[in-house]
């Protein structure tokens, strides 16, 4: 039982993954699945991941630009916990919940 079809894939010799990926998943002879397992194999290798990057202007090093955002991170942390002391010391009112009753005719629940 063979589950791969090499036939159609012509690789040089100094192929590297990324190529014989790339030779798979071009192949119309492999069955899809085998072809769509390649190309997400690859798609890493051929397009960049969009993420955040920081520009920092020159002059300012990046300790001093550190220690600004811990201090103001600080300060949101602070005010937050404030808050809540403020929120939790005063009294909530309490909700009486009926138990449920179901509304499935079944004679576990009957009375």
């Amino acid at each position: 039982m063979n589950f791969y079809e090499p036939e159609g894939i012509d690789l040089p010799t100094n192929a590297d993954s990324l190529d014989v990926l790339q030779a798979i998943y071009r192949s119309s002879k492999q069955p899809l699945y085998v072809r769509m397992r390649a190309a997400a194999l690859a798609l890493p290798f051929e397009r960049p991941k969009l993420q955040a990057t920081a520009i920092i202007p020159m002059g300012q090093a990046f300790a001093e630009r550190l220690e600004r955002a811990i201090e103001r991170s600080a300060k949101v942390l602070n005010h937050r916990t404030i808050e809540s002391s403020v929120i939790e010391s005063k009294a909530r009112p309490q909700i009486e919940i009926p138990p449920h009753r179901s509304m499935v005719p079944d004679r576990r629940f009957r009375i």
